[in-house]
């Protein structure tokens, strides 16, 4: 997924970067991260993964403390959707599953969060 990413035109509509597994801690730009949260099947011809792709956005403040910046996720959804919402080549297919914007822990920001089903096509050679 992140070669999918770093591929799309989501890349370079965000003015941070592209990151496998965790975005670095003090990032205040807005940035892509692609972890895989479950893969099943190691051995198998198939193999079955649950992906997240998260965008993160800084907050805006409009005099009651960090809000997400909803304009801005919009804008980055409508580029992100058509990427995600279906894709396959040769040794793969995914396809995004939900959708949600979730608030980050121990942090006041937000990220939309595209969870993706993945399933690895494995070649069988003789």
């Amino acid at each position: 997924m992140y070669q999918v990413i770093k591929a799309s035109p989501l890349a370079p509509a965000v003015n941070g970067k592209v990151y496998r597994d965790r975005r670095p801690n003090n990032s205040k730009k807005e940035d892509v991260v692609t972890n895989v949260v479950t893969m099943t099947g190691s051995l198998s011809i198939i193999q079955d993964a649950v992906c997240n792709i998260n965008i993160h956005v800084p907050s805006i403040d409009i005099g009651d403390g960090p809000m997400p910046d909803s304009a801005r996720f919009s804008q980055l959804s409508s580029i992100a959707a058509p990427v995600l919402k279906f894709g396959s080549a040769s040794h793969f297919t995914f396809y995004t599953e939900s959708i949600d914007l979730v608030p980050e822990q121990n942090n006041q920001e937000w990220f939309l969060n595209f969870r993706i089903r993945f399933k690895q096509h494995n070649n069988i050679n003789n």
